[in-house]
């Protein structure tokens, strides 16, 4: 028997907890909601997965006179070396947990 066009995605969508699914009709380009998937054969679907959470850093500055350059480490990081602290350049950044 022959297997269904979106059984790839239908699998994945059962495998993930059924995220949202968009489609759109004969490549048309417009993307719409669906709450319950039909899976017809000319129409095209997406799984559209929520944004996964991120976590905050906080990133220290420092100089290294050595090879005169700025250096960011994590906060928690311990710096050793010629190096001097540098506050005005310290930044945040997220990463995904």
């Amino acid at each position: 028997m022959k297997k269904h066009k979106h059984d790839a995605l239908i699998r994945e969508w059962l495998d993930n907890g059924m995220p949202q699914v968009e489609s759109s009709y004969n490549g048309s380009g417009t993307w719409n909601n669906i709450d319950n998937p039909s899976w017809h054969e000319n129409y095209e679907y997406r799984l559209v997965y929520p944004p996964k959470p991120k976590k905050q850093i906080k990133m220290l500055c420092w100089y290294d006179q050595t090879t005169r350059r700025l250096l960011w480490v994590q906060e928690s990081a311990c710096v050793s070396g010629c190096r001097v602290r540098v506050p005005a350049q310290d930044i945040t950044i997220e990463v995904e947990e």
